[in-house]
């Protein structure tokens, strides 16, 4: 009997697991040779693994902090602020750099958290395969109704590659899935000899979209404080004329916020408002930090539906320009 184990690999960075299910040999303290080794289930994760995942949102943070330092400096050092408006400024800088903090932490959670019930996801299902085919556990009906309900509660972009129990050509075809275990069920008891199955499954995408989020971490208070966010641009982007020295502050402040988001493509100069056109609005704050409002971000393509995702992680693997690997369905 051999010994047994399962894979993860995560696509865009690289790196897989290995997760060893099981044994013949009570001696065997870590992996056999490999003429005795056996993959009983072998699957792909779209995405990164959870590591790299904690040390780019650690990067990301760091940047974020540094950029906002270089902000508050510039406000401290702004010469034709008075420090009333230098202390509003500081404050609405403050409160908007703790939100998309907290964003942040959001996306970095939901990304870890799925990250860690696929790898749970794989080691279950490779020890219930385990226990069917070569432990000493014989509840088949248990293991059989255990294996559908996993199956069915994978995530679409979790590829399985190889699964031992799996015996039709269709990998999505759950009509038939009851009959690839009884099928297998029946080849451990010795009616027919047992062979493994190979070919990979292809994975389906909501709604026919090929580019689709990384991950599903957007709830709809994050859509609020997307919304929230905009609205605080727009007070930004009005504000941070008077960083430069043009225009007043208390015309600005005197406005309702209703005015500000009606005038928000107005010019405003020494003389009279000027209507902007199109091509002059900007895309982007001018007196923030770069990346602060960043099209690419997942928040702000819920407002810019003109705005291409040019993401690595997603289009790296969604893109429709790349091609997936020629498996065998």
């Amino acid at each position: 009997m051999p010994c047994c184990f399962a894979t993860l690999k995560f696509r865009q960075c690289g790196h897989s697991m290995l997760f060893k299910l099981g044994c013949s040999k009570s001696e065997c303290a870590e992996i056999c040779p490999s003429k005795r080794r056996q993959f009983l289930l072998q699957t792909e994760y779209m995405w990164r693994c959870e590591d790299c995942v904690e040390f780019e949102y650690k990067q990301s943070s760091d940047l974020k902090a540094s950029e906002w330092d270089t902000y508050y400096a510039r406000i401290r050092s702004n010469r034709f602020l008075s420090p009333e408006n230098r202390e509003s400024l500081t404050l609405t800088a403050r409160n908007r750099e703790i939100r998309q903090e907290a964003a942040r932490d959001q996306r970095r959670s939901g990304c870890v958290e799925e990250i860690q019930r696929v790898v749970d996801w794989v080691e279950e299902y490779g020890g219930l395969v385990w226990d069917l085919v070569y432990g000493h556990k014989r509840d088949f009906e248990e293991s059989k109704n255990r294996l559908q309900f996993l199956r069915a509660a994978k995530y679409w972009d979790l590829i399985v590659v190889l699964d031992y129990v799996r015996k039709a050509r269709d990998p999505w075809d759950k009509e038939n899935f009851p009959n690839w275990i009884d099928n297998l069920i029946q080849e451990i008891r010795g009616i027919r000899p047992a062979t493994p199955a190979a070919g990979p499954e292809t994975p389906r995408s909501a709604g026919g979209s090929s580019a689709l989020p990384a991950f599903r971490g957007f709830q709809s208070g994050m859509c609020r404080m997307a919304a929230l966010d905009e609205a605080a641009e727009l007070t930004q982007r009005m504000t941070d004329i008077d960083i430069q020295g043009s225009g007043s502050s208390s015309d600005i402040t005197s406005e309702s916020s209703s005015d500000i988001a009606s005038e928000s493509n107005y010019v405003l100069e020494s003389g009279p408002a000027r209507k902007m056109s199109p091509d002059e609005i900007p895309r982007s704050l001018p007196n923030e930090p770069s990346g602060l409002y960043d099209p690419n971000d997942y928040l702000s393509i819920l407002f810019n539906a003109d705005v291409v995702m040019k993401d690595d992680d997603a289009s790296s693997i969604l893109s429709t320009d790349k091609e997936e690997p020629d498996y065998i369905s």
